[in-house]
């Protein structure tokens, strides 16, 4: 643990250092984080506008709830999102074999080699503004529901980061598919809205559909403490098995990876 620990620490300085020599792709990065994120805000205010609740959420909770997509997925940009964009990339010419040649564990480097420090405004921007929301809708919080949904949070990242992992690892066998990321793009957006909203879909789309659905839901309404000991759990268990279905995944995976000579 230690050893990756001083890996990652370098990996902060060095990919600190690039983004002060591009100041400029920085800047641009941040601003469109922020613009991404200020319109999953704008959506729920633009669609709450003429109601006061919807699946049983209210306009306020919706707000947070809106606020703490860009929290979760603001700490997926920083780490992994970059790394995910160029997954493929990296199988497809060959620059996996690099990786498996270094001497720490593959899926740690296709996974946080990059740091975006790009997002790093965006999650601190929602993080004030979750704060001030708190305060500004009196919303019932504790210091043991703050804990709790901390630890949601974490448990939420790692049900992203596993899931897209998981999608990911495909491109082994086809190193050719560049545009994966839009697809899990798409699913993963599922979790920006609660899971109420797909009640009335089909179960097995449903089933299909619940993990992500309680990745924001869940440590949202465990702030305000609205919610249920069933979905914490659920995303704990989710987490838990999902990470190492992605672990044992690649493992698998690797075996079929023939290098860039063929």
């Amino acid at each position: 643990m230690k050893k990756y620990l001083s890996v990652f620490k370098e990996l902060v300085k060095i990919n600190f250092s690039k983004t002060l020599i591009y100041k400029g792709h920085f800047y641009m990065e941040t601003l469109n984080s922020l613009c991404w994120g200020a319109l999953s805000v704008i959506t729920i205010l633009i669609l709450t506008s003429n109601v006061s609740s919807v699946f049983g959420w209210t306009r306020n909770e919706l707000i947070l709830l809106a606020v703490f997509v860009n929290i979760i997925y603001g700490i997926l940009r920083i780490l992994f999102d970059i790394n995910f964009w160029v997954f493929s990339e990296t199988v497809n010419t060959g620059l996996l074999d690099q990786v498996l040649l270094k001497p720490i564990d593959t899926q740690l480097q296709m996974s946080i080699w990059r740091i975006d420090f790009g997002g790093i405004m965006r999650l601190l921007i929602a993080i004030v503004l979750a704060i001030y929301l708190v305060f500004a809708f009196n919303f019932a919080v504790t210091p043991i529901s703050i804990m709790n949904t901390i630890l949601l949070c974490i448990l939420g990242v790692i049900l992203l980061y596993s899931i897209s992992f998981i999608f990911l690892t495909i491109t082994i066998w086809f190193s050719s598919l560049y545009n994966l990321m839009h697809l899990i793009n798409t699913v993963l957006g599922v979790s920006r809205y609660p899971k109420e909203m797909y009640a009335n879909i089909s179960i097995g789309l449903f089933l299909f559909l619940l993990p992500v659905a309680i990745i924001i839901a869940t440590p949202t309404k465990a702030l305000i403490q609205k919610g249920n000991v069933f979905d914490s759990l659920l995303l704990m268990v989710l987490a838990f098995v999902s990470f190492s279905i992605s672990r044992l995944f690649w493992k698998f995976a690797l075996k079929f990876y023939t290098s860039a000579s063929g």
